[in-house]
């Protein structure tokens, strides 16, 4: 089949039939002439199989990195989305890059009330660490 698609394309081709500088006095030996074809398959064989691997090691990633260790961590506490977002600002609030470590450090959810941004939260944030840290 896959000859035959090769002869097909040889006779579609503008310089099928005509002797060009390479072609003149050169005879063809039959598997010489499928050599570049099957390269060019194993080299496009190779590329998906190269893609398809780092796709693969993407989402391997990304299954298992810090983001997804907070998303698991919250879930499992019965976290809501509310409290999810609170976490995140005290993270950000206290120069935390991975906010799943305020699971593990109970001292972190101490906030002065005289914070603007996270004082108005104080009472919430309580609550999180006593359903975390307390139960």
């Amino acid at each position: 089949m896959i000859v035959r698609l090769l002869e097909l394309l040889g006779q579609t081709s503008p310089y099928a039939g005509r002797e060009g500088p390479a072609r003149v006095g050169a005879e063809s030996s039959g598997w010489a002439d499928l050599v570049w074809p099957a390269f060019g398959v194993a080299a496009l064989a190779g590329a998906v199989w190269l893609t398809r691997w780092l796709v693969r090691r993407a989402n391997a990633a990304r299954a298992h990195g810090p983001s997804r260790l907070f998303a698991g961590l919250c879930q499992a506490h019965g976290l809501n989305r509310s409290d999810r977002r609170l976490l995140r600002r005290l993270a950000h609030w206290r120069g935390v890059a991975d906010p799943a470590r305020l699971f593990v450090e109970p001292t972190s959810f101490e906030v002065p009330s005289s914070d603007p941004s996270l004082g108005s939260q104080a009472g919430r944030l309580t609550e999180l660490r006593q359903r975390l840290f307390e139960a």
